[in-house]
């Protein structure tokens, strides 16, 4: 059985469920336009034949990926339209998925030349904005507070740019701690975690929230510094490109063969956009200030953008 889903502004078919995300009505027709197929095959044991890039679970070169899970699957990546699953006997789908929507697609739209940000968008009335960040706990309860405040949340650990500075995001949920899931309000012990023994739930969105693509009048960055107050700074935009490259340098996958140049092929759209670098405590941070602030940011800045 495969599955249509649309991912990121793609159509996808896949052997696997994809919990929250968009489904397409299956057709002849629809199946012929698919833009990323995600099937059973056979990938090989030793890696890559010349990597540009070699770990120890994983190697790339253009166009080409392949990660090895011990105990559970093996995974290739293809030209940006491919995925290639091969699964260990007895292994579970969930976990599957976690390497799936985690990696391998995040792998996928760096090979279709897309600029994936690690982070979160958000609509507050008729604006776009994102909060790019560390990814530890207080980045997710941020996440918990915008939610809370009725934002409307595009993406969870990753999304995409465009080339039209739009953010378009993935299934509707988010993948969340306990510490989240209870801060949502949320009882914990009717949901099942994300994979066995993985402490992490996924948690449904509503589905409009993504199914558009959201034009983004402003990115904010997270920082820590030594100071016990917030501080809102703008980036010019002779320094945006260094900041930029400098926090894609915290992504696990920074390195791939296609993400060499990505920044000078969306100089254009960067410039559309307003950087905004926000240095928090490192002790004594309180989340709503913190929202508080960035809320009030946008709102002092001005409404250009709306869900296109």
């Amino acid at each position: 059985m495969t599955y249509l889903y649309k991912l990121y502004g793609l159509q996808v078919q896949s052997v696997l469920c994809i919990p929250n995300a968009e489904v397409y009505v299956s057709s002849r027709e629809s199946t012929e336009l698919v833009d990323v197929k995600i099937t059973w095959g056979l990938v090989g044991m030793e890696g890559l034949d010349n990597p540009l890039v070699t770990t120890s679970c994983y190697q790339a070169s253009a166009n080409e990926f392949w990660m090895t899970i011990p105990t559970l699957a093996r995974f290739s990546v293809q030209n940006g339209n491919t995925i290639l699953i091969d699964k260990m006997p007895g292994v579970d789908e969930d976990s599957l998925r976690v390497f799936l929507m985690a990696v391998c697609f995040q792998v996928l739209l760096t090979q279709r030349k897309y600029l994936v940000l690690n982070g979160y968008a958000l609509k507050q009335g008729n604006t776009g904005f994102a909060v790019l960040g560390w990814q530890g706990l207080a980045y997710y309860m941020l996440m918990a507070e915008f939610i809370k405040r009725k934002n409307a949340l595009w993406g969870g650990s990753y999304f995409i740019l465009d080339k039209q500075g739009r953010a378009l995001a993935g299934a509707a949920q988010i993948d969340v701690s306990a510490q989240v899931v209870s801060y949502l309000g949320l009882d914990i012990s009717g949901l099942k975690t994300l994979r066995p023994g993985m402490n992490k739930y996924p948690i449904p969105l509503e589905q409009q929230n993504v199914l558009g693509a959201l034009k983004l009048e402003r990115i904010y960055l997270l920082k820590t510094h030594q100071q016990a107050d917030i501080r809102v700074c703008p980036v010019e935009d002779e320094e945006k490109a260094n900041t930029l490259q400098a926090y894609l340098k915290t992504n696990l996958l920074y390195g791939l063969p296609e993400t060499e140049g990505i920044l000078a092929d969306y100089e254009k759209t960067l410039n559309s956009i307003q950087l905004i670098t926000i240095f928090l405590p490192v002790t004594g941070l309180k989340l709503r200030v913190l929202a508080d602030s960035i809320e009030n940011d946008v709102t002092m800045r001005g409404v250009n953008h709306a869900v296109i």
